[in-house]
């Protein structure tokens, strides 16, 4: 009877830190995402900032070019 008490405390004890585990990672996970979003979107900033320079210079050079003629 002992040794099935036992068992039983041990199985639900380590359910529980299961449980616990579970939580944690999904918790983990959940950061990570939000750090990669995160970064995706400070990338994507970037890439339109640069992007809208890249166009504006080009812009210029047409302008300057227009502007000999």
């Amino acid at each position: 009877m002992i040794c099935r008490m036992y068992f039983l405390f041990l199985s639900v004890g380590l359910v529980a830190i299961n449980l616990i585990l579970m939580e944690f990672m999904q918790n983990t996970i959940r950061k990570e995402e939000r750090i990669k979003i995160a970064v995706l979107t400070e990338q994507n900033q970037k890439n339109r900032i640069a992007d809208y320079q890249d166009r504006e210079e080009i812009y210029e050079r047409q302008r300057r070019k227009n502007a000999r003629l």
